[in-house]
């Protein structure tokens, strides 16, 4: 296997499938990089350009008379590793048994750089249902030797072709027919049955059953299947099997497309995660822009820097997170060494970001993060909600509910931010001057009913203060309220 082969051979252990519609976009590539310019005269072209030309138009009369004159070798392979065949199995299948009828290998594969060593029946399979005439070409493949359970380089078969991609229940009853195993399984572990699966269309539904009871049916041995699964493999014996070093580019790869076990095997062999784009930013603002947030603690957990790479505002993955409220996260990161003192370009460092969104849990994973630290006192980072018992501090907390819950344990208890009232339990009563209006649990809830009329005032029943009313000053034209002229 050439290098280029194997890199394409790692790329599906740490990334997503290279699908089928980039090999064809290769094919087009191929074919007009092959091609001369459409003002040239099709005289002009060369007979091989000629017939690989008609075969990209699926001009079928005009491949076989170039064909029939015998002037092309079908079985040259141009510079991209592509041969006629291949061409015919995707643009032109009705010109597929023509070149068959010549001898041309039904099981050749393309061999160019950077290709998928994929085969003729594979094409057909993957197209059938892009134009019905793909069914006939495999038909003639097959009678003339094509080979159903040749995996390309990834472990992909024709039947997984067929069933992930363009292929009908017919072709893949062809198939089976033919001696296809749906037992068998790709690099990532993967039947027929599971790429049908896994792109959700309603067309697969009938291909999902048919491989569900061939599977079943007892016919088939995994045996018989080449062991392309990789799922369990030490990160050694995968590094054996493709006999040379993983680079940096696939590690990478492997994160941006979240592939969680491919990373681990990459950070068991010791690479590192501290990666760095252009701009200087690290990768883990790309995954927090792309919501990978699994990836993040995956590597935070292998050894990349929380705040290595601040972006150009200043801002780390820390502040990102807490900004957001991801309160787990934010603990990952703060285990593994982030720092919430840090400031982004404004001076807003990750406790500020966390207290202006309200996220009060962020911020006590944050306090008590640095208290074991011990890099700042108390005050320098004070709790947000202050509970008074009797008009006295009783304790301080950083979430509001919880502030609540604990003042609920106590009478005449009131719950402030910072000096805002927000909940109290003293009983109150209200009067409209001396007319008794009722008694209310709170005093919030008196005052709320005291506004509904004038000259009232609010009373706790606990102290006999007179703890609001919206009585008109005495200035002749006021009408301000004077709270404070009936306290002690």
């Amino acid at each position: 296997m050439t290098k280029s082969n194997k890199i394409l051979f790692l790329l599906l252990i740490i990334g997503n499938i290279i699908l089928w519609p980039t090999i064809i976009s290769q094919l087009n590539l191929n074919s007009t990089e092959a091609n001369t310019s459409e003002t040239e005269s099709t005289s002009e072209k060369s007979d091989y350009d000629r017939l690989m030309s008609n075969l990209m138009d699926n001009k079928v009369s005009e491949v076989k008379k170039i064909i029939e004159e015998g002037s092309v070798d079908l079985t040259h392979m141009n510079e991209y590793g592509d041969k006629p065949i291949l061409w015919a199995a995707h643009y032109s299948p009705e010109s597929v048994p023509l070149l068959l009828a010549e001898g041309v290998d039904p099981n050749f594969t393309n061999q160019g750089e950077d290709t998928e060593e994929i085969t003729p029946i594979s094409i057909a399979a993957a197209n059938d249902g892009w134009r019905p005439k793909h069914y006939d070409a495999a038909v003639s493949l097959l009678e003339h030797g094509a080979d159903p359970t040749s995996p390309n380089i990834h472990g992909i078969t024709p039947l997984m072709a067929a069933a992930k991609f363009d292929g009908t229940k017919e072709m893949v009853q062809l198939l089976l027919d033919h001696g296809a195993n749906p037992l068998c399984t790709d690099m990532r572990g993967e039947t027929a049955k599971d790429k049908a699966i896994s792109v959700r269309r309603d067309d697969r539904k009938e291909i999902i059953e048919l491989l569900d009871r061939e599977m079943k049916s007892g016919k088939y041995s995994l045996e018989d299947c080449e062991n392309w699964n990789i799922a369990g493999k030490s990160p050694e014996e995968i590094l054996k099997s493709l006999d040379y070093t993983l680079g940096k580019d696939e590690f990478k790869y492997a994160i941006t497309t979240n592939d969680t076990y491919a990373v681990k095997q990459f950070l068991a062999l010791g690479y590192n995660p501290n990666i760095t784009r252009d701009t200087g930013n690290s990768i883990l603002h790309e995954l927090y822009w792309s919501e990978q947030y699994r990836m993040i603690e995956l590597l935070v957990e292998g050894g990349a820097q929380p705040d290595m790479g601040a972006d150009n505002m200043g801002m780390t993955p820390l502040m990102r997170l807490a900004e957001d409220g991801h309160v787990d996260l934010v603990e990952t990161l703060l285990k593994h060494g982030a720092d919430p003192t840090l400031e982004n370009n404004a001076g807003w460092n990750a406790i500020r970001f966390a207290r202006a969104e309200g996220h009060y849990d962020v911020l006590e994973v944050i306090e008590q993060y640095r208290q074991k630290k011990e890099q700042v006192s108390h005050e320098e980072f004070p709790p947000e909600f202050t509970v008074t018992v009797h008009e006295n501090v009783k304790k301080r907390f950083y979430d509001r509910d919880k502030a609540i819950a604990y003042a609920k344990q106590y009478e005449q208890a009131e719950v402030y931010t910072p000096n805002v009232p927000i909940w109290d339990n003293k009983p109150s009563s209200v009067y409209q001057g001396e007319k008794h209006i009722g008694d209310f649990p709170t005093i919030q809830q008196g005052i709320d009913v005291a506004n509904q009329y004038k000259n009232a005032k609010v009373i706790n029943r606990k102290t006999d203060y007179v703890v609001f009313d919206n009585f008109p000053k005495q200035c002749g034209t006021c009408d301000s309220p004077i709270q404070d002229q009936y306290r002690e």
